[in-house]
């Protein structure tokens, strides 16, 4: 009996030694448990955002959806004729003669000069608790064709059709077009639905008058569509001058160019694009007899370029990273109640963790929840003060203490705080996050270096 009581003594002491290390591993264990419901919640935000994402594609569908637009262009109907021998029979005799056909087709011209100017007001469309930004851009087109020359369709005497000739500009979504006019130099032309060409999508056409003999081509083109996502345009002129402006904080210019210049702020952007003759990867001129040298709409679409009018993160992005985070918070917030027990020399059980954990992950529903309804900070701000709430509560009736709750709950306060901060820095987010579980265990170090195997006997004084 006294060899088992030894042995028994011997193991209690043991384990008194190791009773940190215990204690540290048992909290490792519980955190990775709390993975688990924050697993469940990202699965339901999963749930959400294809609810949301599908409430978006109904308003966008109707409203109107990402809006690209290349042109104009310059079509001209011309004819000539062909000379050829055939051979035909008479009087039971065969013999070749000469015969002469007239042929017609097109010749299509870009621009010389084309400078677009717009204003893009955003606004919102709900569908149920969703809201979609959509947009209406208001286009101004000014620009000039040169003189059409037919010296490169190879054939001869080709006798353009001036009075049958035509502008016409494609249209990712040709229906959401409000109103469109054309004017040459000061005579308005009627504009009418085109149904598209050479794998062009439809869009817009307009009489050109030219009269024989003359020089450039001047035009403007007003333009009001309606869209969302996005507004792309195609630099098809050998000088190409774009300026656009709105009122939205948030822009992101994507495409074939960037902005020569840029203005963003909380109050919206503008920007301006130039862009040369050497950068078009277009010819200058095509016909409709030639497949070759007509560009086709990948080629477009490859070269267009524009701006997104999307949150660059939306509230499900943010949800999902700080579920990502998840971890970091757990590790934060348990690291704070494990050195609140090294320095008031106090111990908290198994079941205070969990429920401690259980609080940080309804943080993350409520969270969600908000975010629906709500700007992210404020929902991030209501979800963080129900759970800080929450702990400090339980902190105050598990301490016995309301100060020792106070410091729980400016602990959390800075927390979530902190974390917040690391949630909107999207480039060094990894960066701060791995410097605060340095930081982390720097303090946890720092409090237990004193600590001795049998508890806390010479740690800090309680407060």
């Amino acid at each position: 009996m006294e060899n088992t009581g030894s042995v028994f003594n011997a193991a209690q002491a043991w384990i008194r030694r190791r009773a940190s290390a215990f204690k540290l591993f048992g909290l490792g264990v519980i955190a990775l448990l709390m993975l688990i419901p924050i697993g469940m919640v990202n699965g339901t935000r999963d749930e959400r955002e294809r609810r949301f994402q599908s409430a978006v594609e109904d308003v966008t569908r109707v409203w109107g959806k990402d809006e690209t637009l290349p042109g104009p262009v310059l079509v001209v109907p011309y004819h000539y004729q062909v000379h050829e021998e055939v051979w035909v029979e008479s009087g039971g005799m065969r013999h070749k003669e000469a015969q002469s056909r007239t042929l017609s087709a097109e010749a299509y011209f870009l621009p010389k000069e084309m400078t677009t100017s717009g204003a893009i007001e955003m606004s919102v469309r709900k569908r149920g608790i969703y809201a979609a930004d959509v947009f209406t851009a208001a286009l101004t087109v000014r620009g000039r064709f040169a003189r059409p020359d037919f010296a490169f369709t190879g054939v001869e005497n080709a006798q353009p059709e001036w009075g049958r000739a035509w502008m016409c500009v494609s249209i990712s979504d040709v229906r959401r077009v409000r109103e469109a006019s054309v004017t040459w130099a000061t005579q308005h032309a009627a504009v009418e639905p085109w149904n598209g060409a050479q794998g062009w999508p439809a869009g817009l056409r307009s009489a050109a008058p030219i009269p024989e003999g003359s020089g450039e081509l001047e035009f403007t083109m007003a333009l009001e569509i309606d869209g969302s996502g996005s507004l792309m345009l195609v630099p098809l002129a050998e000088k190409t001058t774009v300026r656009l402006e709105s009122r939205w904080p948030a822009p992101s210019f994507c495409g074939g160019y960037l902005p020569t210049r840029r203005e963003v702020g909380a109050g919206g952007f503008s920007a301006e694009w130039l862009i040369g003759k050497f950068a078009r990867e277009f010819p200058s001129h095509w016909t409709s007899l030639r497949s070759v040298g007509a560009p086709k709409y990948g080629q477009l679409e490859a070269a267009a370029f524009g701006v997104k009018l999307a949150p660059a993160v939306s509230a499900y992005r943010s949800i999902e990273r700080a579920t990502k985070y998840g971890l970091l918070f757990v590790a934060l917030i348990f690291g704070a109640f494990y050195g609140f027990e090294l320095v008031c020399r106090m111990r908290l059980n198994a079941l205070n963790y969990l429920l401690i954990g259980g609080a940080i992950c309804l943080f993350f529903l409520g969270l969600l929840a908000t975010a629906e309804l709500l700007p992210f900070g404020a929902a991030y701000a209501i979800a963080a003060g129900a759970s800080t709430a929450l702990i400090a509560g339980y902190s105050w009736a598990l301490l016995k203490s309301g100060r020792r709750a106070v410091v729980v709950g400016t602990l959390l306060g800075a927390i979530y705080g902190y974390l917040f901060l690391v949630l909107g820095l999207e480039d060094f987010a990894l960066l701060t996050g791995t410097g605060a579980l340095f930081a982390i265990v720097a303090v946890l170090m720092w409090l237990s270096r004193r600590s001795v195997a049998n508890g806390y006997t010479e740690g800090p004084a309680p407060l």
